[in-house]
């Protein structure tokens, strides 16, 4: 499972049990970490999900900013509640390709803001899936 983690949306991807492809699946509107958790919890169970990836917000200049630590904070706590591993992905640029990805399939601004989270946290998965070359394992990511 990958994740953008915002102050008010957790975008949501889920890649396939061969590690090959990320998919967008929903954006959670943050209101209590419970909340949160619980949300995720569902989708934890409904796609066998083994390990959360979770987008690492860098400074262009690649080191960290108070945003960083905030989202390493949260993302540490949603893996301990979800029982999962947990890895980071730097995610520069993924909100950036995001938008474009949906502008070049036609989706007008208003359109894209409600899938825009989904999308660049499967940028942030597929980006995950494809510095990997390890033998897969028998359940979703």
């Amino acid at each position: 499972m990958g994740l953008d983690i915002g102050d008010r949306t957790l975008g949501v991807a889920i890649g396939d049990s061969t590690w090959t492809i990320a998919s967008p699946e929903t954006t959670v509107r943050r209101t209590r970490f419970d909340d949160d958790v619980k949300a995720l919890k569902v989708l934890v169970v409904e796609h066998e999900v083994s390990l959360l990836v979770t987008g690492l917000p860098l400074r262009l200049d690649g080191h960290h900013s108070e945003q960083t630590r905030k989202t390493q904070v949260t993302a540490r706590r949603l893996a301990v509640a979800l029982a999962l591993p947990h890895s980071e992905q730097d995610e520069r640029f993924t909100t950036v390709a995001a938008h474009r990805t949906l502008r070049a399939a036609g989706l007008r601004m208003k359109a894209q803001r409600e899938v825009v989270d989904a999308v660049a946290a499967a940028l942030i998965l597929q980006t995950f899936l494809d510095t990997r070359r390890a033998v897969p394992p028998a359940r979703s990511v």
